[in-house]
């Protein structure tokens, strides 16, 4: 490489990271800014960047490109900061949620405490109206019983848990994993939440119930969920037992750069991926045969049950950060549709706002550029 190229490199990275630094001076939480934001190892922006940057410098963008794709991003970044004082707030939140893993590798164990921590916020993030982070050091507003609602959904987790080791003693097993233990691991887990704790998956209306199948405490309280949300309250359980179950989709089609928010069905399918035990510190090999277990309908299967019962199934390579990303963007996608069926536009506006600043790339901001520039 010539030493002309290679500070012209620098620049350009340097250039970008400009940009990524002032989105985290604001406690922005982007999680993809670019398309060339290919590093999928960890959390932190500035440090997604350089390695991606080291790994695909000859990709990145020059001349007009790379004046395009600042130019972008900077003006994304003004519109992130006219969002309204609670939205801000909410970002925050996100911000600090993600900044407490921010360095960590992203690791199976990782990711299933990150997903807890976003379904345990999601009530203070998802309403339209001034929000508590359950990450700042203001105390949370207390219930009847003295607990706020995340520290009481802890409990009732912790509770389910107990009874669950006591029944099920397959649950805690931690010996050499192979696809049979995964299988009886996820069984026994089913005929535990289905069965003996009656959660469900039934028919609801948006316009009547609004966030409640959607929101962890609520699943816990009325045993009634849909699959993101009982793959959610099955993931923290199983963390419980030193299980890792990470929630995947069952397609990726009608998402991100594929369509706008108003595309996305009401209840698409979730499943669980078996990635070992929160004990061992190195995630499971990855030439072994992963379980997946749909905890709606209690089916469990290998990953070429999974790609013929839904072609193209992505749950088996999808990544840490693709995870973090996809969980946290369907709740807010899914929390927009509800307040969308109840004419809550104050609330839609809220959450869209969070889900443009997650993601950089969505096909949502090109409607919402579009009419930037048109008020120039």
């Amino acid at each position: 490489m010539s030493t002309a190229y290679h500070k012209y490199a620098i620049y350009r990275l340097r250039a970008f990271s400009r940009l990524v630094s002032a989105f985290g001076k604001k406690e922005i939480p982007v999680l993809h800014f670019t398309d060339l934001d290919r590093e999928n190892t960890v959390l932190s922006p500035s440090l997604r960047l350089r390695r991606t940057f080291e790994a695909f410098q000859h990709e990145f963008p020059s001349g007009p490109d790379l004046q395009k794709a600042q130019a972008r991003i900077k003006e994304q970044h003004g519109i992130i900061c006219k969002a309204e004082e609670h939205t801000q707030k909410a970002l925050k939140t996100w911000h600090s949620l993600f900044g407490r893993y921010a360095r960590e590798p992203l690791q199976p164990r990782v990711v299933c405490s990150v997903v807890e921590d976003m379904a345990l916020a999601l009530p203070e993030l998802a309403q339209g109206e001034p929000v508590w982070s359950p990450f700042d050091d203001s105390p949370e507003e207390e219930s009847d019983n003295g607990l706020g609602t995340k520290a009481r959904a802890e409990v009732q987790l912790t509770d389910i848990a107990a009874r669950i080791q006591t029944k099920h003693a397959v649950c805690t097993e931690a010996g050499e994993l192979d696809n049979t233990l995964q299988r009886e691991q996820m069984a026994a887990l089913h005929r535990a939440l289905a069965v003996e704790e009656g959660f469900r998956q039934k028919p609801f209306d948006w316009n009547y119930e609004g966030l409640k199948p959607l929101l962890l405490h609520e699943v816990l309280t009325r045993r009634r969920g849909m699959s993101l949300s009982l793959c959610l309250l099955s993931t923290c359980i199983a963390k419980r037992l030193g299980i890792i179950l990470t929630p995947v989709p069952v397609s990726l089609t009608g998402y991100g750069n594929d369509t706008s928010i108003l595309g996305v069905p009401d209840i698409p399918i979730w499943l669980l991926r078996h990635d070992g035990y929160m004990a061992k510190a190195e995630p499971i090999s990855s030439s072994l045969d992963r379980a997946f277990w749909d905890p709606v309908s209690g089916s469990i299967m290998d990953s070429r049950q999974c790609l013929d019962t839904y072609p193209g199934f992505p749950g088996v390579a999808m990544t840490g950060r693709q995870i973090v990303l996809r969980v946290a963007t369907e709740l807010l996608r899914t929390a927009i549709v509800a307040h969308q069926r109840r004419g809550d536009s104050d609330a839609v506006a809220h959450c869209f706002n969070q889900l443009l600043a997650l993601d950089l790339t969505d096909a949502a901001w090109d409607p919402v550029l579009a009419s930037a520039a048109g008020h120039l």
